[in-house]
Formats: C-alpha cells, sequence, structure tokens
C-alpha cells in the first residue's frame, strides 16, 4: 500500500515538472520568428505607411529580448512574458504588413494618377508657351517629375514620396502656364502702345504732307505771306482745316460764308457747311444767323468731310451771299481781258 502511495506520488511530480519545463523553456524561437516578422514588415513599408504600428512593433521586440534577459533571476515568471512579447510582437508584424499591403496598392494608385496629372500639366505649359516664357518655371516642373518617375520605380516606399513630388511638379507647370500668360499680356500692351505710337506719327506725317500741299490758289497783293506761319494755316486750303479759332461770335450783317472766309477761321468760304452742321441746334437756315450768336468752330476735320462740304457749298449756290461777296466773287473768278 505504501509501495502504490508513493509511486503515484512519483507519476504526479513527474507530470507537473514536465509542465514547469514546458513553460519555463526559453523563447529563442519565438523571439527569432518576431525579429524577422519586423524585418520582413520594414521591407513592406510598414515603417513608412504604418509608423504607430511598426514602433509598437519594436517596443514589443525589446520587451521580449529584455524579459529573455531577465529570465535568469525568475526562470518561470520571465521566460513565459518574453515568450508573450515575442508572440505579440510577431502576430502585430503580420497585421501590419497586411495593412501596409491594402496601403500600398492605394499609393501606387494616387502615384500613377499624379505623374499622369503632372505630365499633362507640363505638356500644356509647353503649348502655351512657356518654355520661351516662363522657363524658370517649367524647367522646375519637369525636374520635379523626374524625381516623382524616380521614386515610384525604385521602391514601393517611395509611392508617397513620388505623390507629393508630382504634385510640385503639377503646381510649378500651372505657374509657368499662369506667368506665360501675364508674359504675353505685356507685351500685348507693349505692341499695342507701339502701334499707337506708329499710327499717330503717320497721322502726323499726314496732316504736315496736306499743310504743305495746301497753298492760295490765286494770291494777289493781299495773298498769304509764305513766312508767316499762322497766316498760312489760316489760309487752310481745301485739303487742311488749320486750328485757330475754335468758336466765333456773330458780328452785325455776317452769314456764313464770311465766316468761313475768315483767315483766323476756316480762310475759305466753301467750308461754311462745316459750321453750319455743327452748329444745327442753333441754326436752322444755313442763311439766316444773328448776330451774338456763338458758333462752335470743328478742327481736325479729315479731307473728306472737306471734299464734302466743298460740294455741298456749290451745289446750293452762292444765293445766300450778300450782293457785294457775289460782285466780288464774279470779279475774282472772271479771266482777265486780253490786251
Amino acid at each position: 500500500m505504501k509501495v502504490l502511495r508513493f509511486t503515484c506520488l512519483m507519476l504526479s511530480v513527474a507530470v507537473l515538472g514536465s509542465s514547469l519545463v514546458g513553460c519555463t523553456k526559453r523563447p529563442i524561437q519565438e523571439i527569432a520568428d518576431a525579429r524577422a516578422a519586423m524585418k520582413a514588415a520594414q521591407e513592406n513599408c510598414v515603417e513608412y505607411f504604418l509608423p504607430k504600428d511598426y514602433e509598437e512593433i519594436g517596443q514589443l521586440l525589446t520587451e521580449a529580448e529584455k524579459r529573455d534577459a531577465e529570465a535568469l533571476e525568475s526562470m518561470l515568471t520571465g521566460y513565459k512574458k518574453a515568450r508573450v512579447a515575442a508572440e505579440k510582437s510577431n502576430q502585430k508584424s503580420k497585421t501590419s504588413m497586411t495593412k501596409a499591403a491594402d496601403l500600398i496598392r492605394r499609393s501606387k494608385n494616387d502615384a500613377e494618377r499624379s505623374i499622369r496629372e503632372a505630365m499633362y500639366a507640363i505638356e500644356s505649359a509647353e503649348k502655351a508657351g512657356a518654355k520661351t516664357h516662363a522657363s524658370a518655371k517649367l524647367e522646375s516642373a519637369q525636374a520635379a517629375l523626374v524625381e516623382a518617375k524616380n521614386l515610384f520605380f525604385v521602391s514601393t516606399c517611395g509611392y508617397s514620396a513620388s505623390i507629393e513630388k508630382a504634385k510640385m511638379a503639377q503646381i510649378a507647370a500651372d505657374e509657368s502656364i499662369k506667368e506665360t500668360k501675364e508674359e504675353k499680356e505685356r507685351l500685348a500692351k507693349l505692341e499695342a502702345e507701339r502701334m499707337a505710337r506708329v499710327e499717330v506719327e503717320r497721322l502726323a506725317a499726314k496732316r504736315a504732307t496736306l499743310e504743305t500741299k495746301s497753298k492760295p490758289e490765286a494770291p494777289s497783293s493781299s495773298a498769304i505771306k509764305a513766312t508767316d506761319k499762322k497766316e498760312v494755316e489760316a489760309a487752310g486750303a481745301r485739303n487742311g482745316i488749320p486750328q485757330v479759332l475754335t468758336d466765333y461770335m456773330v458780328g452785325k450783317g455776317e452769314t456764313l460764308w464770311q465766316i468761313s472766309a475768315r483767315k483766323d477761321v476756316y480762310g475759305d468760304p466753301y467750308l461754311w457747311p462745316i459750321i453750319y452742321k455743327a452748329n444745327r441746334s442753333q441754326i436752322k437756315d444755313p442763311t439766316q444767323i444773328a448776330e451774338g450768336q456763338k458758333l462752335t468752330l470743328p478742327r481736325n476735320v479729315n479731307a473728306k468731310e472737306i471734299e464734302e462740304a466743298v460740294a455741298e457749298a456749290k451745289e446750293k449756290g452762292l444765293w445766300f451771299e450778300t450782293g457785294d461777296d457775289r460782285e466780288k466773287e464774279t470779279r475774282e473768278r472772271k479771266p482777265a481781258s486780253k490786251e
């Protein structure tokens, strides 16, 4: 009976001892597996896409290694905790790699899309003329695009950096388009100003030519002296109108014919229709103007308007002249008799 009890006791001790040995065995393999898993996680970009998870993996592995080192002081508790920490680190690495794989796939798609958009923006900038008007911005965009492509193809962990570079390229390209537009507008404005100056010079030259050609038709003893510039302008032949008086106060008994013939007005009686048309609001009948009326005298009248005024005056005839004017005009136009 005593022998049976002793045998049972020994069997119990053996079973308990076997259990204790299993629990206190050093987690060498578990720690090695955890290290390998952490390295695999790093290679699968967990460090870039899930930095917090990667940090936690490292902390768990460090704890496992620490617990293993402390196991000599407390074999049972230390090895158990080290094994648990190593297994957690291993499991965390595997879970993080699964998450990272999905993030890598999405990041790859985003990087491809960003690179395409940057390429399109650069192409648009080149078509807009940025190579000529915004070369610095365009070159910056092209350089950023090259970096984005390199980061994309070198490593899967570079997708995020590739996206950032592609966005920089697109921004630089858009800025080059804006800069090109502004430069073109500036050049267009300068060209318009230049053309305006050319036109002003052309008109000034034409006016000078017309004034040079304008000479009195039949100079008499009271003809205009060529040395007096103001009187030459006052004579105002039909090809140009001098800028002397801009308004005129009608005197007693004066007619539009007489006013137009004045040297300080137009110097040509046949230009009276110009005065009449400019003062229609106060002149109802060109043959009837009142003393004291203030008439506007148009200036800068072109050659066509001058020709039309002369034609109109000749068509209506001299029926509104005074008798003295008519007799004088007839005498001046009558050919000289042969002696």
